[in-house]
């Protein structure tokens, strides 16, 4: 099978976070053939006030582009041992770009802007750390990124988990194929790649608020056969899907458990014990499910020691 590239724009900023999300890539490189990285930087704030100063203060503007120089430069070093850490970790120098700019809508919004303008495969960022304001990056950055992004797939970067095997957390719905598509784009010509399929059966009160306790025995039955076909299909569809992307059928699982707690809970607790170090996940769920959008919000949320992709 023919060499197929894949792009992925990492936001760095030359945190330990940033340093860790280099790393994951590096560890997982050799199950991406054809991967080119864009190293991306959004610069610094630059002080509101000394900005309007700067229009009539020729001292301010002085200042002002002295604080935008020390910008540059800073980001000129995140880029440059960002690089070099990718260039030792085997990757090629024509193979990686690098890129700054000034902050312009908010870090958040620059990165997506510039993955979608300029069609990356994914985006990859550490769960901490494109802010000097790190306690408030799980709360801010990585929610805007994840809630805002609606084209291009997310991949939050969090621990140092040596294992290479992926988990796509599947539910039958059109989303979650997706996630599949996307995995299998981005692993195709590497047929070794460990991927587990996991379904977490659901509860009939996952798919309905109202407690129906005289029918809901008979009504979750009729769920629960509904479910399995759907997933039959499913499984078989996704399957073929990953077997066209080169990969060998015997390193393709696929698991369904039962939900004896929440859903996110149980995913998260499958690749722990399977030692499956990212998680895959469609953001939507099938229609009839209202619980999903929290599920990937508590497996985004929860997912120490291992990295989570959000595929829109």
């Amino acid at each position: 099978m023919a060499e197929i590239e894949k792009r992925i724009l990492l936001a760095v900023d030359g945190s330990f976070h940033s340093r860790i999300m280099l790393d994951y890539v590096l560890r997982i490189r050799p199950h991406l053939p054809g991967l080119k990285c864009c190293l991306f930087h959004v610069q610094r704030d630059l002080p509101p006030i000394l900005v309007e100063e700067a229009e009539l203060d020729p001292e301010a503007k002085a200042q002002l582009k002295k604080i935008s120089r020390r910008n540059e430069e800073h980001a000129s070093r995140v880029l440059g041992d960002s690089r070099e850490m990718l260039v030792r970790g085997g990757i090629a120098a024509d193979a990686i770009e690098t890129i700054t700019q000034p902050r312009s809508l908010g870090v958040a919004r620059d990165v997506i802007i510039r993955a979608e303008t300029m069609r990356f495969d994914a985006i990859v960022v550490g769960r901490r750390g494109l802010t000097s304001l790190q306690k408030l990056f799980i709360g801010s950055l990585t929610a805007k990124l994840c809630e805002h992004t609606e084209i291009v797939p997310v991949w939050v970067v969090d621990g140092e988990s040596s294992n290479h095997g992926f988990l796509v957390a599947v539910d039958g719905s059109a989303n979650s194929l997706r996630a599949v598509d996307h995995l299998a784009f981005m692993v195709t010509g590497a047929p070794s790649v460990p991927i587990t399929l996991l379904h977490v059966v659901p509860r009939f009160a996952d798919h309905c608020e109202i407690d129906f306790e005289d029918t809901s025995g008979e009504a979750a039955a009729v769920l629960t056969r509904s479910d399995q076909r759907c997933l039959d299909r499913f499984a078989a569809k996704a399957i073929d899907r990953l077997k066209q992307a080169g990969l060998d059928s015997g390193n393709i699982h696929f698991k369904q458990v039962s939900r004896t707690t929440g859903i996110g809970r149980a995913i998260l607790e499958f690749a722990r014990r399977q030692g499956l170090g990212t998680v895959v996940m469609g953001r939507r769920g099938s229609g009839g499910a209202f619980y999903h959008g929290r599920v990937c919000r508590y497996v985004m949320e929860k997912s120490a020691e291992r990295t989570f992709w959000l595929v829109p």
